[in-house]
């Protein structure tokens, strides 16, 4: 309910215990056993008369395992003698407002963090500049057979590489207009492979399965890398630490009436299909739901 009334009778009520009919239920079970420690405190200084205001937020165990968040609060009431006699107060489920706070928070944490890459990567950036600038200049003193230029043509491709990273981190910091062309799919995929293999276990085994004629698609190549790699590393995270596979495939599937009905912004039509799958734990079925 969105507030609950109590009274809690002071001639019967010990600690921890909430005392109505005379026999005693305690409710520290039912509480949260992080919050416990601070519901026992507050309780404890209004029954010792060091307070005569009862306020804290905790959270209570439903018996479905799930949480809920209260917001308890109530004044203690003496008699002619100056004894505690009643307690009398509210219990409102806040858990919608906690949800709301923590959504609250992690967008503030989000908006930071972007802020934080986004100084970053311009300072990468403009090392990325010299890196790659002075590399082409010795390649072009370089006499064209010399046997440096393979490992200045290295460094090249890898500061290549790099730039696009930066960019990627650029989109993630700040909104930024999507840039479609039309790309084949399995560079794309190829090349965010190389890059997660080095941040991936040496246990977890990626294969790649590509269909071929396989046409090319309108996207944006920074934001499929990202989700590849987002993929790919979601994976590695339901592997854990043991041998595990992820395989990825890019092949084509012809949308029916059936599939149309699951996404119905999607036409009937033939698509080109990015798929990751792997061997790791999965989810049970609350996570599912």
């Amino acid at each position: 309910k969105t507030g609950v009334e109590f009274e809690i009778l002071g001639s019967r009520a010990r600690h921890g215990t909430c005392s109505v009919d005379g026999r005693g239920a305690t409710v520290l079970p039912f509480i949260h056993p992080e919050d416990r420690t601070q519901v026992q405190a507050a309780s404890e200084a209004l029954l010792q008369g060091r307070s005569d205001e009862f306020m804290v937020e905790f959270r209570t165990l439903r018996p479905d395992g799930a949480l809920q968040w209260l917001a308890s609060r109530g004044r203690l009431e003496r008699d002619a003698a100056g004894r505690p006699w009643r307690m009398t107060g509210t219990c409102v489920d806040i858990t919608g407002r906690k949800h709301a706070e923590d959504i609250q928070l992690r967008s503030q944490k989000l908006e930071a963090l972007g802020t934080l890459a986004g100084g970053i990567a311009h300072d990468f950036n403009n090392i990325l500049l010299a890196i790659t600038g002075n590399t082409q200049l010795a390649m072009a003193d370089l006499p064209s057979k010399h046997p440096v230029q393979e490992n200045l043509s290295e460094i090249t491709r890898a500061g290549t590489r790099a730039t696009e990273l930066v960019r990627q981190i650029l989109t993630f910091s700040r909104p930024q207009e999507q840039r479609r062309t039309a790309i084949a799919l399995q560079p794309i995929v190829e090349e965010a492979l190389r890059l997660m293999r080095a941040t991936l276990p040496a246990m977890i085994e990626m294969r790649t399965h590509f269909a071929p004629d396989v046409p090319a698609v309108e996207a944006d190549s920074t934001q499929l890398h990202q989700i590849i790699v987002n993929l790919g590393t979601n994976a590695a995270h339901a592997i854990g630490l043991q041998s595990g596979l992820i395989v990825f495939q890019v092949d084509t599937v012809e949308v029916n009436t059936e599939l149309s009905s699951l996404a119905p912004d999607v036409e009937k039509g033939r698509y080109v299909r990015l798929s990751v799958n792997d061997n790791g734990c999965g989810m049970d079925r609350s996570t599912l739901e």
